[in-house]
């Protein structure tokens, strides 16, 4: 996650989106990513998988 969130810095980022699965969520927040929303994505024959929009700020200012 280190070498991943470096790369993403200095390919100029200053914000990550991900969605991730209910079981990555705890990794991600141990990580400093908050959460936007919960919801579910289709998967067809009535079945569903629910997912959580997070977020980060990759830099000290960048909600400024």
């Amino acid at each position: 996650m280190i070498a991943c969130e470096r790369a993403i810095r200095e390919s100029g980022f200053r914000t990550v989106d991900i969605v991730a699965t209910l079981a990555g969520e705890p990794l991600y927040v141990s990580f400093g990513y908050s959460v936007v929303e919960r919801y579910d994505i289709p998967m067809g024959d009535s079945l569903n998988l629910p997912v959580v929009r997070m977020k980060k700020c990759m830099e000290y200012n960048c909600g400024t």
